[in-house]
């Protein structure tokens, strides 16, 4: 069974990414495990994280957290692609945008050209 990646917002992304560039994993992981060293100023969101998160993170990757705009641009892409030749007339096509449409008032999540009226 794999484990889940750890997700990680973009800017914990980017200070690892950078971390990553100026020190080795090895020091990373002696950083987690010691108790008498702590990360500081950008990169102290990894004092937070367990010694097998940070492995994780190290030896299978992770996941950046989508923004709200991000996944709702996503969405609009997706619910736009039933508009396209083959499914604009198409019952099917027009059942989907509105089972999105449907899902989005639910959630009480507007997204403009969706659900915006």
């Amino acid at each position: 069974m794999t484990e889940e990646k750890i997700v990680l917002t973009k800017e914990q992304a980017e200070s690892l990414e950078y971390l990553l560039e100026n020190a080795n994993k090895e020091y990373l992981l002696k950083v987690a495990a010691s108790s008498d060293l702590k990360f500081v100023a950008v990169y102290g969101w990894l004092n937070h994280l367990s010694l097998d998160e940070i492995a994780r993170i190290l030896d299978g990757g992770y996941e950046v957290k989508k923004t709200m705009e991000e996944r709702k641009e996503e969405i609009k892409r997706y619910f736009d692609s039933f508009s396209d030749v083959g499914y604009r007339f198409n019952s099917r096509g027009k059942a989907y945008q509105s089972i999105i449409r449907n899902t989005l008032n639910l959630l009480d999540i507007k997204i403009e050209g969706i659900n915006d009226f």
